[in-house]
This record gives C-alpha cells, sequence and structure tokens, in this order.
C-alpha cells in the first residue's frame, strides 16, 4: 500500500480525532512549513512524531523537510519523526534508507 492509500484508508479514523488534537497538529505542520530556524523546524518535527500514528497525515511534509530542507537539524528531526509515526509506507522507508 503507498502512501496516499494509507492516507486515504485513515479519512474515517482522522474523522475520530479530538478537534483539538487536529488543530494542534495542524499548527505544528503550519510551523515545520514555515519556521526560518532549522534547530525549531527539527523540534517541531520531534513534537509532531511523538503524536505517533495519528499524525499519519503529517508524512508528506515530514517527507518534504528529510528530503529537500538544506539544514541538517530539520532533516534529522524529520528522519527521527518518520520513525515514531511508525508508517512504514514505501515512500517513508525508501526516505530513511
Amino acid at each position: 500500500m503507498g502512501l496516499f492509500d494509507f492516507l486515504k484508508s485513515r479519512d474515517d479514523e482522522d474523522d475520530e480525532l479530538d478537534p483539538a488534537f487536529s488543530r494542534e497538529l495542524d499548527g505544528l505542520i503550519n510551523q515545520l512549513r514555515n519556521l526560518p530556524s532549522a534547530q525549531n523546524r527539527g523540534f517541531t518535527a520531534q513534537r509532531i512524531g511523538a503524536r505517533g500514528h495519528k499524525a499519519a497525515r503529517a508524512i508528506p511534509d515530514l517527507l518534504f523537510v528529510l528530503k529537500n530542507d538544506p539544514e541538517t537539524d530539520a532533516r534529522t528531526g524529520a528522519a527521527g519523526a518518520l520513525g515514531d509515526v511508525g508508517v512504514a509506507t514505501p515512500e517513508v522507508v525508501d526516505a530513511l534508507v
């Protein structure tokens, strides 16, 4: 199952999430995309990862940071977060190997 299929299959489960959790995750994703400090982007990625599989919808953003961010702190945080989210799609595995 690819990443898109996995995320689509989780739509029903995401609807059951606490709205406050969903807003918090949205805020963290926004910070990951926009914080100017690489250290803060890395820390934000770790905060996303700490939410485990419930943060699966952040995977595309974490993959983007891992593959494209020029700073090691941000990429390291994204790699750790992907492991903590724990969704081993082919896209995630390829990015981490």
